[in-house]
């Protein structure tokens, strides 16, 4: 008997009434000294979309056009079946720029979001956990709870969010984790 890899999803739900989860991701870039860098061209791609995986797209990645931070699936869809890597361009002041990654929360998988701004690189890893999924950011072998706050024996549909990233020339790298119990803001700064 085959094991299926518990990193890919095998059967999703997909439809407009579909559990989900939308997660603001602010991108900052910033040169060696922290200096914020307007108008610095990212790339954005996520695992698990519409045009890197030809299953059932449970991460969906949105560019905020309007501001109001919320998904306007018509219009903001960035990560569909014929979309190329989404390029955005950093706030002329702040070095900022923000999309929203909507996470299906109808079976359990481990996707990455991929940003990158010339030869600085980012990733930030969501995952949704089923009872009996795994015990990434679960229970420990003593009965305990670990430090991501959740259960995986008893908090079926759990999310995690853990923002990675890479340094490449000097910046700064953060790191922060959230759950589907908090407000989830990933933000990843590095350097260029």
């Amino acid at each position: 008997m085959e094991v299926a890899d518990p990193a890919i999803p095998v059967f999703c739900f997909i439809d407009p009434d579909t559990l989900y989860q939308d997660i603001p991701v602010l991108i900052s870039v910033s040169d060696a000294q922290g200096t914020p860098m307007g108008r610095a061209e990212v790339g954005v791609y996520a695992d698990f979309s519409g045009n890197t995986f030809s299953g059932p797209e449970v991460l969906q990645v949105y560019a905020d056009l309007n501001g109001n931070g919320v998904v306007d699936e018509d219009t903001e869809l960035v990560s569909g079946n014929e979309s190329g890597v989404y390029k955005t361009k950093t706030d002329q002041y702040d070095g900022t720029a923000m999309v929203i990654v909507r996470m299906n929360l109808t079976c359990p998988y481990l996707g990455e979001l991929y940003v990158y701004a010339g030869s600085a690189t980012a990733q930030v890893e969501f995952e949704v956990l089923y009872s009996g999924s795994g015990n990434t950011g679960g229970e420990t072998d003593d009965g305990s709870t670990d430090a991501a706050g959740t259960d995986a024996g008893t908090d079926a549909g759990a999310t995690t969010g853990d923002t990675t990233g890479g340094d490449t020339s000097g910046g700064v790298t953060t790191e922060g984790e959230a759950t589907s119990n908090e407000a989830n803001h990933n933000n990843t700064t590095w350097g260029r």
